[in-house]
This record gives C-alpha cells, structure tokens and sequence, in this order.
C-alpha cells in the first residue's frame, strides 16, 4: 500500500488534469475505508523524503480523520494503536508547524479518549522531552537547532491538553487536571524562567495586558493583532523580560480584576451606541455577529479586552474564594449592566469554582427588574440569558435552580416592547445548555417541560434563524426526553415535516434529519401519541424522499432502519410493498455507486431479520428485488462486498425458512420462464463461488448456516458444503472453559460498529438493538452444534447416499470439529 499511496499523494498534489484530480480524490475517499489505511497515511505525514506538500496533506488528513474514527477498530486494530502514539511524539522534532500541529492535536484528541485509562503513561511521555530541552538550555553549548523546535511543540501540546481537559464537567476531568498540575507545573514554573530565552519584539519589554491597557484610547477601531512569531523564540534576551513577570506575577490577582476586568465591565467595555442601534435594526443579526464572529477580536476593543481577560483569568486560577452576592444597586447604567454579566459569563468556570458569586442571589436581583417592561432593557436581557447558558455550563448544578427556569421560560415567552427575537433566541440556546447536561437527571427539569414546549410551538411563526435553533433545542429535549419523548410529538413532528419543505429547507434540513433520528433512537413507539400525531405519520414521506434522493441516501437510510427496529412486523403489513418498490428503485438507480449499493443491502438484509418472512416473501418477489439478487450473483466484475451482502440476504432467508426460499427461487424462474432447477443449481453455485469475498466473522457464520438449513430441504450435497463448514468452523469454536458461551472469534455487535453505538448507547433504540443483535442465530447458537442438528435432520430427508459419496478426507476433517 505504501508505495501507491505514495504515488497517489503525488498525484494530488501535483494534478495533471481536472479530471485525473477528480478521480483521485475519489480514490483516497475510497481508501478512507480500507483497515490500517490510516496507519500507513500517518507513516508518510513523518515521512521526510517526500516534499512539504505531500507530508502535509497526510498529516491533515489522519489528523482530522482519526479523530471521528479512532474508536473504530476495523479501521484502526488495536494491535496498530501503540504505532501511531509512537510517531505522533516524533512531531515534537517536526519543525514545520503546519505539518507538526495536526499530529499534535491528534494526540490530544486520542488522549481525550485514552487517558489515564489505557495511555498511562502519557505525562512522562510528555515530560521527557520538555526536562531534556530544559536541560540543554541550562548547558547551551550542548544545545542543537531542534532543541527550541522540540521545547515549543513539547509546550504547545501540554498547553492543548490542558485546554481540552479544562472543558471536562465531571470530576474525572478535575482529578486530570490535578495531575497535569502535579507533572508539569515544577519544569516550567517561574523558579526556571532564567533558563528560557524568549524573543517578543512585539511587546519589546512590556507586559502583554499592560499594554493593551495603556493603550486601548489609541487602537480602538483599528485592527489589534498580537503575534509572537515562533521563529523568535530562539534569540530573546530574558533579563528584562523576567524582571516585569516577577513584579507582575507578584500584584498579578488584584491588577488583573482592577484594571482588565475594569475594561470590560466599565465604561470601555461597555455596548456603544451603533451596537444599540444594530440591535434596534436587526435583532437576530446583530445577534449572530455578536455570538459568532470569531474575528471581531481583531478589530475591535471589546472581544479583544474579553480574550485577554479570559487569558490572565486562566494563568490565575487559584484565587481565594470571597462570598459575595453581587447588589442590583450596585449597578446603576444599563450599558455598565450587560458589561457587568459579560464579564461574568466570559469567567463563570473559574468564577463559579473559586469566585464565591452566589448565582441564586445574583438571578434574584435580576428579577427585580427585568420584568418592568423597559424596551432598552433588552440587550442586558439578551445578556442575562446569555450568562445562565455559560454559567449552567460551568457549574451543572445550578440548572437545577427554579429560578433559572423561571427567567429562561420569562424571557422566552415575553412579547413586548422590551424583547425581540435576540432576547428570545438567546433564552432557546440557554435551554439547549441546560438540556444537554447529561450528568444531570431529566427529573429536574419535567416540572417545565410543558410550558417550553407551549413556547417553543408557539414560536413556530418566528424568522429562520429562531426556527432552526428550536429544531436543535428541541433534538435536545427529545434526547433528554428518552422513552418520554412522544409527548413532545406534537412539537417535534411539524418541525420536521417543515425542515423537509421549501424554503425552510435550504435554511435547516440537515438539523431537521437529525431531530428526526434523535426521536426516532428515543422513541418507545412510532405510534405515540396517536398513529396519526406520532412518528409513523413521516415514514411515506420518507419512502418517497428514498426514491427521489439518492445524495441524501446515507441519511434516510438510517431513518429506516430504526423504524424497522421500532416495528418491522406493523410496518410491514402497513408499508410493505411501498418499501421493497422503493428498494428495487434504488438499487437500480445507485448500480454505479457501491458504497450506495451496499448500504441500501444493509437495510434490506434488517428487513429480512426483523420482519416475518411469510408476509415480506412475496413482497421481495414481486418488487423485482429477490430476481436482482440472484441476477447480481453472476456479475463477475462486482464488488466483492456487494457480493457478500447478496449472500448474507439469502443466507438469512434460508436460516429463517428454507422453504420459502426454495419457493422463492421456483416463483422467481416461473416469472423469467426459466427452469427452476438450473436457476436452484446457479444460486447454489453462485453461492460457493463468492463466499470467500465475506469477510465479517458473524456474516461468515450466518452463510454456513444458512447452506446447512437448505441441506434440510435440497437433494444436493457435496465438498462445497462441507468446506464452507470447516472454514466458519476454524474460526468460531466454544470456549473450553465456557461451553455455553459465545464462541471465540465472535465479537458483540457493539464491538463491531463502535461509531453507530456510541450514537444509541443511552438511547432505547440502543437497547433494541442490542436485542436483536444478541439473540440473532449467527452470534447466540453454536456453529457446531447447529450443523450437527442439520445433519441428522438431512440424514431423516435422505442425505445419507449424497453423503457417502462425499470426499472421505473432507468427511474425517469435518466429523474431527464436530465431534
């Protein structure tokens, strides 16, 4: 593989058409699939025999792609784990940072995952190359050129880890913390500041905030950039530098609070008049400019002021706690007000942790005015609202203050001059804060549940911008909801069915396929609260959007699939013939696209295990889908995946009822006027033929047993059979120890798609399948003692002379397993 995807790397990186581009981008896409794919990726990112651009386009690309599917064992094997944490240390020697940083955050984002559990090691991992560059700073004679670029990435990747970690709410996330603390904090403490050369001639000698702050009369308006370019960091003089930390470091808490924290929530970092008049204008953009413009620090003071503040507060954690309950009256301006709760929200972890802010207290005083009906009030309400999300998001526990409720469901529900829909959006992403904190318990927040959603259906008439936050709010209800969830149907269904039509679509179809899943996993019946008000009402509008949209396909499919496993008997009856029409027209439509093909076959062969094969049957016939298969068989350039996935869908029809499979194939040549035994004979052959292309141990199995079912019924026995026995048979045995267990080389289905449990883990839809799955024949029943029972029952039907003609040598390997 390495040499192609070498090749390939090239080719995309120095294209020679648009067209060769095309193609080879849908080569790697493909690849993405493929086990170890990103293993051997990553070993050519730390590759430096290839140029800049190849070893950076492998970088980026594991990075983000490991990230999503670390957890997915068929992509990465466990056995090849400690290989990639291995090389991702070797970019701390990477001087280029553009291919360096990915790698990094890679490991960071494995060790999210990982640590401390199973990656124990990883501090000492870490601090050994940061007390190696330590020490060749204190000698500098011994120091080379990859020192300083291994003492930034070993400091960048502490300082990522320590972010990524400050974001955990549990208290495991505080326990790894303390222990980062422990590990790092001696090496780079103040103690060792002498040894560390540091080169910022941007601040030339003064302190970063400081500077900001004298100069803050000066730059507003204009653009603030501070850069500290990291080819510098090998050249400063330190002396004065360590001199203004020392004395900084020593009033740091106190200068902080009274000068940052004094230009953000005083005069100067007050709204200005154009915000008030933007938020006049235009309630809902001024909002989103306010909340997302990742680069308004650059060219205006306020963000800028906030950033720096949010910096020193996370340099000085451990402040003294002071109880303090913060006054309404010692607020007197409305601006100095919202610049107040600003403040307060951009530090509620440290402040909530070691602040000693009474928040009740605080959200009492707030009550006192904001229901006094004041129109200017209603960008310090936009605030307020804004705080309970970042403070609930801090401290979990204070979701379960009524009166944060109480304010949330006011702000939300008043209609007046002194909302608009900034202050209402900004209550609905409050909510959706508090909702998806799932260490709470959802009783907290039953005693609401009715009036959000009064409110929220209430909204419905609202812009675009308001309706797509209620359809993401309203996912997280309906995930907090669980098995309750179908009294949220009434809000839940129109939202869907909307999000689905034009021109709402263009704005949130995406957020309404995935409210649409998420009541579907939490869902206890698609009939709740009435066939004609519950879920089952959007499955024709599903089918239809099947037939008619193939690029939307791996999204509907997975619809589909969690209705079959709510009611795959109910739907079938009802539904039937609108689904297998609606297949048939797919898998025509999707030929050219494998990928499409085989997950179209996955959810037939769903269909095929969950609802009753008398009934679905005559539906597979008369739809075309059971002659497509048995036509596709005989296709020797077809993937041999596709071809696989044929034969788990007769394998399992003949595991349910042989019977109805041989009536299958004699119905299927009556209505191509062939001869039904021929066509037996081919599907038989075609069978042996492409076994070797199913790969999936569980999949494997369900094949063998679906060829010993049909021993029970066909006049036809020879080494095909019994070779695809002692295949499955050498690698699924019973465990010696354990004759009633799972057989080796079997692996839970939870195991065997990682990335889909962890989306219906907690969910009911989770617990169906974890039923099916674990009662399905190819995991639950023994291969051997399955074939055994065959084999008697053929031996009763008339087995015994195709038996004895049958390869002694083959007979003797076979009765060896099963004996």
């Amino acid at each position: 593989m390495s040499a192609d995807l070498r090749m390939l790397l090239h080719a995309l990186v120095n294209p020679s058409s648009n067209e060769g581009y095309v193609r080879d981008q849908q080569t790697l896409s493909e690849l993405f699939k493929q086990p170890e794919f990103f293993v051997a990726l990553q070993a050519l990112a730390a590759d430096k025999s290839l140029s800049q651009q190849e070893r950076l386009m492998a970088s980026v690309i594991t990075a983000r792609e490991l990230k999503t599917k670390w957890r997915s064992k068929a992509l990465v094997p466990e056995n090849r784990k400690p290989e990639i944490r291995e090389r991702l240390f070797s970019f701390l020697e990477e001087g280029d940072m553009a291919i360096a940083r990915p790698q990094l955050g890679l490991l960071v984002a494995i060790a999210r995952i990982e640590y401390p559990k199973t990656w124990q090691n990883l501090p000492q991992l870490l601090l050994e190359p940061l007390m190696m560059c330590l020490a060749h700073l204190d000698n500098p004679s011994s120091s080379s050129s990859s020192t300083s670029t291994i003492l930034l990435n070993t400091l960048w990747t502490i300082n990522a880890l320590a972010k990524e970690w400050r974001t955990v709410k549990v208290s495991h996330g505080a326990l790894v913390m303390q222990k980062f603390e422990d590990v790092f904090t001696d090496p780079v403490s103040l103690s060792r500041a002498n040894k560390v050369e540091f080169l910022l001639d941007s601040v030339n000698g003064n302190g970063l905030a400081q500077k900001v702050y004298k100069h803050k009369k000066h730059i507003k308006g204009s653009t603030i950039s501070f850069i500290i370019p990291s080819t510098t960091l090998r050249s400063f003089k330190h002396t004065a530098f360590v001199s203004l930390l020392n004395q900084a470091l020593k009033s740091l808490p106190s200068w902080w609070w009274g000068e940052v924290g004094g230009v953000v929530a005083g005069s100067d970092g007050a709204v200005a008049n154009d915000d008030l008049e933007a938020l006049e204008d235009e309630p809902e953009e001024w909002l989103v400019g306010e909340s997302f413009d990742e680069e308004a620090w650059s060219f205006e003071f306020r963000p800028c002021a906030e950033r720096v503040l949010i910096a020193l507060n996370n340099a000085c954690r451990n402040i003294p706690k002071e109880h303090k309950v913060i006054e309404p009256e010692m607020i007197k301006l409305l601006a100095t007000t919202e610049a107040v709760y600003c403040a307060l929200g951009r530090l509620s972890r440290s402040i909530a942790s070691y602040g000693g802010v009474d928040f009740n207290a605080l959200l009492t005083g707030i009550a006192g005015w904001i229901g006094s009906g004041q129109p200017l009030h209603r960008i310090a309400k936009r605030r307020v609202a804004w705080l309970i999300g970042e403070w609930v998001s801090a401290d979990e526990e204070t979701a379960k203050l009524p009166i944060v409720w109480q304010m949330l469901l006011h702000l939300l529900s008043e209609r007046s001059e002194s909302t608009d829909k900034a202050v209402q959006l900004s209550a609905c992403i409050a909510i959706r804060e508090c909702v998806d904190l799932w260490e709470l318990p959802i009783d907290y927040f039953i005693p609401y549940l009715q009036q959000t959603v009064e409110e929220f259906a209430g909204g419905l008439e609202g812009e675009w911008l308001f309706k797509a936050s209620l359809v993401v709010l309203t996912t997280k209800l309906v995930s907090a909801a669980r098995a309750t969830s179908g009294d949220l149907m009434e809000l839940v269904i129109p939202l869907i069915e909307e999000s689905l039509q034009p021109p709402a679509k263009d704005f949130f179809e995406d957020d309404g396929l995935i409210l649409w899943q998420t009541a579907l996993w939490n869902a206890a019946s698609p009939y709740q609260p009435t066939k004609e008000t519950g879920l089952i009402r959007l499955l024709p509008g599903l089918l239809t959007m099947l037939g008619e949209n193939m690029d939307l396909l791996s999204k509907l499919l997975p619809l589909l699939d969690s209705y079959l496993l709510l009611d795959a008997t109910g739907i079938t009856q009802a539904y039937g013939e609108a689904i297998t029409s609606t297949f048939a027209k797919a898998l025509a439509t999707s030929k050219p696209n494998a990928e499409a093909v085989s997950r179209i076959l996955s959810t037939i062969s769903l269909l095929v295990r969950t609802a009753p094969l008398a009934q679905l049957a005559p539906l597979l016939l008369h739809s075309g889908i059971f002659q497509h298969i048995t036509t596709a068989l005989e296709d020797d350039k077809a993937s041999g995946l596709i071809l696989a996935a044929y034969l788990e869908i007769l394998s399992r029809i003949a595991m349910l009822d042989p019977r109805i499979f041989l009536q299958l194939v004699a119905e299927s040549a009556r209505m191509q006027n062939r001869d039904g035994v021929k066509l037996l004979d081919e599907v038989l052959d075609a069978l042996w033929r492409n076994f070797d292309y199913v790969g999936e141990t569980r999949m494997r199995k369900a094949v063998a047993m679906g060829a010993g079912a049909l021993l029970t019924t066909v006049n036809r026995f020879d080494g095909e059979f019994m070779n695809i026995f002692l295949d499955v048979l050498g690698e699924v045995q019973v465990a010696q120890d354990d004759p009633n267990g799972i057989e080796t080389g079997l692996r839970p289905w939870q195991d065997e798609h990682s990335t889909q449990w962890s989306e219906i883990q907690y969910t009911p839809e989770g617990k169906r399948r974890v039923h099916l799955e674990d009662s399905d024949p190819a995991y639950a029943v023994s291969l051997k003692r399955y074939i055994v029972q065959v084999l008697h029952q053929a031996h009763t039907v008339g087995l015994g002379p195709f038996w004895e003609k049958a390869d002694e040598g083959t007979k003797r390997s076979l009765e060896k397993f099963l004996s």
